[in-house]
């Protein structure tokens, strides 16, 4: 478990709202809303690995986005 939730993939947990729990995200009402958490708890973790993980939650959020808005822009024009 990470911070009481069950890991559903290595490093990562589900949670049903952030608000819930507490976290950051849950302060907005925006369509897409996360919270990255990476702590050097490892002695193989150095700061470059954790601001390196960083940006790959960052970097793959805003692909999700884009994917996401690219096929309601393709649904769109097809069922006009």
């Amino acid at each position: 478990k990470i911070i009481g939730e069950k890991v559903v993939q290595e490093g990562v947990i589900a949670i049903p709202s952030p608000k819930s729990i507490g976290l950051c995200a849950g302060v907005t009402n925006a369509e897409f809303a996360t919270t990255t958490e990476v702590y050097p708890d490892s002695p193989k973790a150095t700061g470059e690995i954790c601001n390196q993980a960083q940006i790959a939650c960052i970097e793959g959020a805003l692909e999700f986005i884009l994917d996401r808005q690219k096929k309601k822009t393709e649904s769109f024009f097809v069922t006009i």
